[in-house]
């Protein structure tokens, strides 16, 4: 069954995702008012924060991956990516003594008691998902953790989405002059079996550095030191997720995805992944400064939307700019919430 959240042929199943969540909520806020350990809010927190990040992050990482492979069975799909979760977390477990966070909650501390704000920015981030609006993962929920400043990551982020906008339009355009016959033909483009090959590598790479960089901000709710029993249940919660977001094809955040041009071809987003791959590399060895790594995705969308319609001369510019200036303003929605929680979150009313 592939679900769509909020098409007409979906309304169960958006009633069903905000019903869940609606009960998730309510389960937190209950359980932190009736005095539940801190223990046990963390890991409930945690299961909302696993899906939570990893589908809001989905149109990044397996965005592309979802639409050039829609002939692949879920489950197939998710023992190949949660296997991989399952390996690298089994080795940061092993090489960190018991961490999973690659070093990037050193100088965050498990809380002594959890705010209730920091306990329901899990439900809120679904709930953002829900409308489809991308946001920065690592900002919304290490924000409330002592994270790096807003303007910092605010920032980097926009240069980040500048960079990734310009590295679109020399690629594309040198790609485009190569091979302009592939570029100007309607529909899709059959793919050879090499790079239906290179489609499962670039994105398993994309998946590889993404956890290294953001499994912080859902293990951020659990001691620093697990143990096996532990580890068990964050590796199966892991595939959980990963589960939950190929069997709705990355619904409903995936329509950011869907509708961009040619991106489901496999040679096409296998090009994507590389090259936001090596530009996120590229951020990685800058600085250590956060940064929303959705926006990076977005300015590479849009700069490849754009030097493509220009190359191939469709004539479809301002069909374009639309679907670019409503991603833009989806991000920000995404970054004006962030702002307010981070604001908020001093507050005596959410200690």
């Amino acid at each position: 069954m592939k679900y769509k959240f909020f098409s007409e042929n979906g309304k169960n199943a958006g009633v069903l995702y905000f019903v869940s969540l609606s009960l998730y909520l309510l389960a937190i806020v209950f359980c932190f008012y009736a005095g539940v350990s801190n223990y046990i809010l963390g890991w409930m927190a945690f299961i909302g924060a696993m899906y939570a990040v990893v589908a809001n992050d989905s149109i990044q990482i397996m965005g592309t991956f979802i639409e050039s492979r829609r002939d692949v069975k879920w489950y197939g799909k998710s023992l190949v990516f949660g296997s991989i979760l399952a390996l690298l977390y089994l080795f940061s477990w092993i090489a960190s003594s018991g961490s999973l966070h690659f070093g990037r909650l050193d100088s965050v501390s498990f809380p002594e008691k959890f705010t209730i704000l920091q306990l329901v920015i899990p439900a809120i981030l679904i709930l953002i998902t829900g409308v489809k609006a991308p946001i920065s993962t690592t900002f919304l929920i290490l924000g409330l953790f002592g994270g790096r400043t807003i303007l910092d990551m605010l920032y980097k982020s926009f240069f980040g989405y500048f960079i990734a906008f310009v590295a679109a339009l020399i690629v594309w355009f040198v790609l485009s002059r190569i091979n302009p016959d592939e570029y100007n033909k309607e529909g899709n483009v059959p793919s050879s079996a090499i790079w239906n090959v290179i489609k499962w590598i670039s994105t398993a790479y994309l998946w590889i550095a993404w956890l290294v960089q953001d499994t912080a901000n859902i293990v951020v709710f659990l001691p620093e030191k697990l143990n096996v029993l532990e580890l068990l249940l964050v590796i199966c919660s892991g595939f959980l997720a990963v589960s939950l977001v190929f069997i709705s094809n990355g619904a409903p955040i995936q329509s950011l995805v869907s509708e961009k041009k040619d991106i489901s071809n496999v040679k096409s987003s296998a090009i994507v992944d590389i090259v936001l791959g090596t530009t996120l590399y590229f951020f990685q060895t800058l600085n250590q400064i956060p940064l929303s790594t959705t926006w990076v995705f977005l300015g590479l969308l849009a700069g490849r939307e754009i030097i493509l319609n220009i190359m191939t001369g469709k004539d479809k510019y301002l069909d374009s700019l639309m679907k670019i200036g409503r991603d833009v303003m989806l991000a920000f929605f995404g970054i004006v919430i962030s702002i307010i929680v981070n604001r908020i979150s001093s507050w005596n009313i959410f200690q």
